[in-house]
């Protein structure tokens, strides 16, 4: 089973909605700044100005293809996680289940309404890894969760019916001895029903 935990479109909205107003900001600015040139010290107002409005929009656009770019997959018994978007500032981890000490996920009022949440995995060798705003944050840490609990107590079913098998057979001779000794089974029924459990 693979699960997947992107970003959710709402970490985008605030950055799309500053980028768009100082975006506007910018252009109106701008037209401004071109059609009236009479003081020297407003000129280098509107040209701060611009220029921060400017950043503030490259700052929006880069957040939001940054956060498309975000990925938790879990893969069989590895957990990948990505992120980055420039070649030199790509990060990818693939991290299988021995390593990870605990997985945990927390989620605001505003997260539970609209399905987003905080993820956080610690891993043993006490390194962190969380990621804000994620889809199925709940769905992919109780699987992380119970991947680390299942490598961590293996259960083999071939031994368990063997330890239960023994325990049975002689739990069910001592009841045979108790029933003999109080008189309830002869000493022939004993033997007849002791060998058919041993046997």
């Amino acid at each position: 089973m693979i699960i997947e935990s992107k970003k959710h479109a709402f970490s985008n909205i605030v950055y799309f909605i500053l980028f768009t107003l100082f975006g506007v900001l910018a252009i109106l600015l701008t037209l401004e700044f071109l059609f009236k040139s009479d003081n020297d010290s407003d000129l280098a107002i509107y040209k701060g100005v611009i220029l921060f409005c400017s950043f503030i929009v490259c700052f929006g656009i880069r957040k939001v293809v940054l956060n498309k770019k975000v990925s938790w997959v879990l893969r069989d018994n590895c957990l990948t996680i990505k992120g980055g978007f420039l070649p030199w500032k790509q990060s990818h981890y693939d991290i299988d289940i021995s390593q990870i000490f605990e997985a945990s996920y927390f989620k605001s009022p505003l997260g539970s309404m609209i399905g987003y949440g905080k993820l956080c995995l610690q891993r043993t060798d006490g390194s962190v890894f969380y990621e804000s705003t994620m889809t199925n944050h709940k769905l992919l840490m109780s699987e992380v969760n119970n991947r680390i609990h299942e490598y961590r107590n293996p259960k083999s079913t071939t031994s368990v019916n063997r330890s239960e098998q023994p325990k049975s057979v002689v739990y069910e001779l001592k009841e045979l001895a108790e029933l003999n000794k109080s008189g309830v089974l002869s000493n022939s029924e004993f033997e007849k029903l002791k060998q058919k459990l041993i046997n």
